[in-house]
């Protein structure tokens, strides 16, 4: 499936910023269009430490565990990034996580759809976003602080004899 078939689906458009549009794709929608959207996503499972795959992210939105937000330009049939949230609950925050994004031209699109990004978040009922990505991002998150560095590390399968 191309990007233009992507631009020609039924998507709802959420907000509309110089030809740039944040859409919240229906589960149906990411499904049916994954073989345009995953390749965005590469880059991301690629740095995911093996903990995440394309299978994996497309498992999550079938099971109505994630979904996808589309950043893209419907006249020019571009997409600039895909986002895979999910919900994380604790016990004082529903927390609007955007685990995986990938894309182009983040300086493009970032700032112009962070308050649509938050308005979504607010309307589905979420108290804070998280988002998970390198720290170059913040300066196009206004209002977002740094809260701690993440590590990963492999453990070998015999126990640490």
């Amino acid at each position: 499936m191309s990007e233009a078939a992507v631009a020609q689906s039924n998507v709802v458009p959420i907000v509309d910023v110089d030809n740039i549009r944040l859409t919240v794709m229906t589960k149906e929608q990411a499904i049916e269009n994954w073989d345009v959207l995953q390749p965005y996503l590469a880059p991301v499972f690629e740095m995911s430490a093996g903990r995440i795959d394309a299978d994996d992210a497309l498992k999550q939105i079938v099971d109505d565990l994630a979904e996808v937000l589309l950043i893209w330009d419907p006249p020019a049939h571009r997409i600039y990034a895909v986002i895979v949230a999910e919900a994380k609950i604790y016990p004082k925050k529903r927390v609007f996580c955007l685990g995986l994004c990938g894309g182009e031209h983040i300086h493009l699109w970032a700032e112009k759809m962070w308050p649509a990004i938050q308005a979504v978040a607010r309307k589905k009922g979420f108290d804070q976003i998280e988002v998970t990505g390198r720290r170059g991002w913040k300066r196009f998150i206004p209002g977002a602080r740094e809260i701690a560095t993440f590590y990963a590390m492999d453990l070998d399968k015999k126990g640490g004899e």
